[in-house]
């Protein structure tokens, strides 16, 4: 890269014939060792994105512009390149090509991230962690549901603790901003002592929501529980990759149609519920969440 800019000036327009900031920011080439990394709101690094980074070779045309966020201290954040800026570390590279916004705040530099991974392949859990410390209302929500039930939705996946299905949740808790949510959660955590790992699946999640929402004003709600409690999440769910075995159809579907079989376990026919599969009342949160009820 030329030098014929120092660190912190405009950079010459030989350099960037054809780049345009807008009213974004000013691009400019800044110091490498000057960045920083807001890991409250930031991904960590992947060793094997690095990896083939640099089998490709750092090329400062392919590389582009990062984002940088100058705070009123003069320190300087990465918002969008933190890749790019580690792999320029390692190649002892002295000065990166940035487009630098001025007054941001840390909520407004995540917010910026978070509206700039359309082009990128970050994971529900890292976009999920920007919208949270950028202060989106829904996020938040979600995640206060999530917690007053002593749970949380991952920022990073686990398989025994918390709710790693943020698309299910947020699908169900944009419907009403989170009663139907909290019924659902509520259920969950009466029968099977808490609302995580293999008990707050999309599956889980998506059927006992299902089931509160078609049967809720014919079922006794304590035997619903006992039932279910009785029955045990990993029963149910293989009672349910049966029914999908038979009759087809999503793992979730089948997960309902499991709980309503194990609601009527012992009752006299007049008294048993339906399966109630058709016509679905909720389909203003499939619009939600795309294809979610198909999955």
């Amino acid at each position: 890269m030329s030098a014929e800019a120092a660190p912190g000036q405009p950079v010459d327009r030989k350099l960037t014939s054809g780049i345009r900031a807008g009213t974004g920011g000013e691009i400019m080439l800044v110091n490498v060792g000057d960045l920083k990394v807001d890991h409250s709101y930031q991904r960590d690094l992947k060793a094997p994105m690095l990896e083939k980074m640099q089998d490709r070779s750092f090329d400062d045309a392919t590389a582009g512009i990062i984002s940088v966020s100058r705070r009123a201290s003069g320190e300087l954040y990465i918002v969008d390149g933190q890749h790019r800026s580690a792999l320029a570390r390692l190649e002892k590279r002295d000065k990166i090509l940035a487009q630098v916004f001025e007054g941001l705040s840390p909520q407004q530099e995540a917010d910026l991230r978070d509206r700039m991974h359309l082009r990128r392949a970050d994971t529900v859990y890292e976009i999920f962690k920007a919208r949270i410390f950028a202060g989106d209302p829904v996020a938040r929500g979600m995640q206060k549901v999530a917690r007053e039930f002593e749970s949380q939705l991952n920022f990073i996946p686990d398989s025994k603790r918390g709710i790693n299905t943020i698309s299910t949740v947020e699908a169900i808790y944009r419907a009403d901003q989170g009663q139907a949510l909290r019924k659902c959660f509520k259920l969950i955590r009466e029968a099977w002592g808490s609302v995580e790992g293999q008990n707050a699946t999309a599956a889980t999640i998506k059927a006992t929501h299902w089931f509160l929402e078609r049967h809720s004003e014919e079922i006794e709600y304590e035997r619903a529980v006992q039932r279910i409690k009785t029955e045990g999440v990993q029963s149910l769910m293989r009672m349910a990759r049966s029914h999908q075995g038979a009759l087809g159809g999503s793992l979730w579907l089948n997960t309902y149609r499991a709980l309503v079989e194990s609601y009527n376990y012992g009752l006299r026919d007049a008294s048993k519920l339906e399966w109630r599969t058709s016509n679905w009342s909720a389909s203003r949160i499939a619009n939600q969440g795309g294809t979610l009820w198909n999955n």
